[in-house]
């Protein structure tokens, strides 16, 4: 189930894909190249055309995913430690979800008193995690929570990109096996892409 946008006259499923480190996709020059519009305004237009025609919900308007669906929601939660207690007060929004990914977590597990167990949310196993790939910590970390209504804790796997995160680019993928009680495998994936970034590979 997709919230945020309707994907529009696409021809072919390619097409649909994004790529946030492909520099050449206009998405990711919002802001930047694009920025003077008198001098692409063409294009300015056509994305803001697009940007526009976004069908945008608030959290309390999404409706908790059937057994058919997957409810997933990305956030850029800008520092987990500063807002937990907003998730934590708004439970039963969040709690709609399946699978919660927030990047930008800014999180040192290893400086937790009680490390994982200090971000736990009711409702949900505890979270898959990826420390920031800058040493400051700040910007940059991932976490995945999985609702426990659809799996169990043992049904989580991390997948092994064996790569190290860096400031280009940081990615989090796991598997779930058995998901609501079906057979099949999901693979979900957390990808956070720092603005001051120009990788162009994916």
């Amino acid at each position: 189930r997709h919230y945020a946008y309707e994907l529009l006259h696409i021809s072919n499923v390619n097409d649909a894909i994004f790529n946030p480190y492909n520099i050449d996709d206009n998405r990711n020059n919002i802001g930047d190249r694009i920025s003077n519009e008198e001098e692409n305004n063409e294009l300015w237009s056509d994305i803001s055309e697009m940007m526009v025609r976004c069908k945008y919900v608030t959290a309390k308007k999404v409706p908790q995913a059937t057994n058919n669906e997957l409810g997933v929601m990305s956030l850029n939660i800008r520092s987990i430690h500063k807002n937990l207690e907003r998730i934590l007060d708004s439970n039963s929004e969040f709690y709609k979800y399946d699978v919660i990914c927030l990047n930008e977590t800014c999180t040192n597990i290893d400086k937790l008193a009680n490390g994982l167990d200090d971000l736990l949310i009711d409702g949900f196993h505890p979270p898959v995690h990826q420390s920031p790939a800058r040493k400051s910590y700040r910007g940059g970390g991932l976490l995945i929570y999985v609702n426990k209504r659809i799996c169990e804790e043992d049904d989580i796997e991390v997948i092994d990109l064996e790569q190290e995160p860096t400031t280009d680019g940081e990615v989090l993928f796991i598997k779930i096996k058995s998901c609501k009680k079906f057979s099949n495998t999901v693979i979900i994936g957390n990808v956070y892409r720092s603005p001051s970034s120009r990788n162009a590979q994916s």
